[in-house]
């Protein structure tokens, strides 16, 4: 099971190909990126002039399986958490 939370986050490192190394939580606390299990773009809703997103599914150090969103505008997301 999954739920989409759309909780905005602070990534503190990105490698060279834009990929979020570790990011820091509206609680401060901050989690590593240990894996990448999937990466893809999807087109944000043209008649409100949203961009292109890029979307990780990743796992944390500590086993959280998570959604990640950068978008557009340059926020960063956690758009999904699996359960």
């Amino acid at each position: 099971m999954s739920r989409i939370v759309n909780r905005p986050i602070h990534v503190n490192r990105i490698d060279d190909k834009g990929r979020p190394l570790a990011y820091t939580d509206a609680e401060g606390t901050e989690h590593r990126i240990t894996d990448y299990l999937d990466e893809w773009r999807e087109m944000g809703d043209w008649i409100r002039d949203e961009g292109e997103r890029v979307m990780y599914r990743v796992l944390t150090a500590d086993m959280a399986l998570l959604e990640l969103e950068h978008r557009w505008d340059d926020a960063w997301l956690v758009y999904r958490v699996f359960d």
